[in-house]
């Protein structure tokens, strides 16, 4: 399997050498799969990003620099790199301020020669969400994950490796979501295509400022956006009134009920 990777960024010169070095660490690449590219997407950063990707590609020659014109945030950039720039079938995305496990590249290529019939595969991984904290994030094994989509999104951006026709066919991710936006994209994929999980955390995520309440607007916001949007998927698959109970629940967990109920009322008319 030939691998394109893909990490978006914007002012993160501080943090994304470790990134990219993570992916080029890979243990098996070039046995077990190849990593043909790594495609950073400088989401028009102001910091010395430029100056930093042109050292590092003396160091790793299958790095690659792309600018985009304007600002429009990570779904874009990601879009722009699948759809016209890599040169592989699959891509797969990381963050500029995360870190692979070294083995996660083989574990998920040993995986997907036992179940090759998914069109994008994901894997567990563990979430620090406070300063001695971490769980692990993830699910069991199963055909069908739209359901429990519907409600929860277990799937982080960085663990998705994709299938590039796939990813196209369902329009990618939505540009103009502020927030959520691979919750969104999941969702949509889910419906047409398989998803596979392998059952073991292959990397961390820091979520201590990136949780809910650092914004809670923009991601009730958003959460009311993806029933609304997908609307006829969940009432298709009969898991439109679970989806909104989730939501209504957890508004009411934080106090927000009202607002959120208003929310999607609009969104939904």
């Amino acid at each position: 399997m030939r691998i394109s990777v893909i990490i978006p960024t914007y002012n993160r010169a501080d943090k994304i050498e470790k990134s990219i070095e993570s992916v080029f660490s890979q243990e098996g690449d070039g046995e077990l799969f190849e990593i043909t590219e790594l495609l950073v997407m400088d989401d028009c950063s102001t910091d010395n990003t430029k100056d930093m990707i042109v050292k590092l590609k003396e160091k790793y020659p299958k790095l690659s620099y792309y600018k985009m014109e304007v600002n429009g945030g990570a779904a874009k950039a990601r879009n722009y790199a699948i759809k016209n720039l890599i040169k592989t079938e699959w891509a797969a995305l990381q963050d500029s301020d995360d870190i692979w496990n070294l083995d996660k590249l083989k574990e998920m290529s040993t995986y997907i020669q036992k179940k090759p019939d998914a069109r994008l595969y994901s894997h567990w991984y563990t979430a620090l969400t406070n300063e001695n904290g971490e769980v692990q994030v993830g699910i069991d094994e199963r055909e069908d994950y739209l359901e429990e989509l519907a409600v929860r999104n277990f799937i982080g951006s960085p663990t998705i490796l994709v299938n590039k026709k796939a990813f196209c066919d369902v329009g990618g991710f939505d540009e103009s979501i502020k927030a959520l936006e691979d919750w969104e994209f999941l969702i949509r994929f889910a419906y047409k295509y398989k998803i596979r999980v392998v059952p073991k955390s292959l990397m961390k995520v820091d979520l201590i400022s990136e949780g809910m309440s650092s914004d809670i607007g923009k991601y009730y916001d958003a959460r009311c956006y993806i029933i609304a949007k997908n609307k006829e998927i969940l009432l298709e698959r009969k898991i439109f009134d679970k989806a909104v109970e989730s939501l209504l629940l957890s508004a009411q967990k934080n106090g927000v009920l009202e607002n959120v109920g208003n929310i999607l009322s609009t969104y939904l008319k």
